[in-house]
């Protein structure tokens, strides 16, 4: 398994809207426990603020928990949180696969968004490429691994990107 972990600091934003919601939805609990008056409104604005923040929460820690990508049995396993995509490869389907930096060979930059999240340099799900072609990622760093399959174009980029490159590698060559 190769973990795809997100740097925070460039999505600081991001947590600290989350942190601002989180702690204004604490206080006006607080402030409406206090009232002896409460309106339906309040209790609403209570439930919208609750189910913003656990969306928010489900994003942040889903985007760890469930974008993964694995190495079993000479099949590659890819899962994306944006559309709940799963995509299963085996080497034989993989005809190209090379180290790349989208800062360096700036036509694999992804331009736009077609069905993903972008956090910081996270990047996860489908999008579409400088050169206009379209591209699965799930990378935290602009230095990827790039596989041209029969299912598309993917840009992978795991925590451990040269153990990852090794292995397919290896796979690819059909050596155990």
């Amino acid at each position: 398994m190769y973990p795809v972990s997100v740097d925070w600091g460039g999505g600081s934003i991001f947590l600290v809207i989350f942190g601002g919601l989180f702690i204004y939805m604490v206080v006006r609990i607080v402030w409406i426990l206090r009232k002896k008056d409460r309106v339906k409104k309040d209790v609403v604005d209570v439930v919208v603020l609750a189910v913003v923040v656990l969306v928010m929460g489900g994003l942040v820690f889903g985007i760890n928990g469930f974008n993964s990508i694995a190495l079993k049995d000479g099949e590659l396993e890819v899962r994306f949180l944006t559309g709940f995509k799963k995509v299963e490869i085996t080497a034989e389907e993989i005809s190209e696969a090379r180290i790349l930096d989208w800062t360096e060979e700036s036509e694999y930059r992804p331009a736009r968004r077609t069905m993903g999240t972008a956090i910081g340099a996270f990047r996860e799900g489908r999008f579409t490429l400088e050169n206009e072609e379209k591209a699965y990622l799930l990378t935290n760093s602009s230095r990827v691994v790039f596989l041209d399959t029969a299912e598309g174009w993917f840009l992978l980029g795991p925590d451990d990107l040269d153990g990852f490159y090794a292995e397919i590698n290896q796979q690819m060559n059909g050596s155990d």
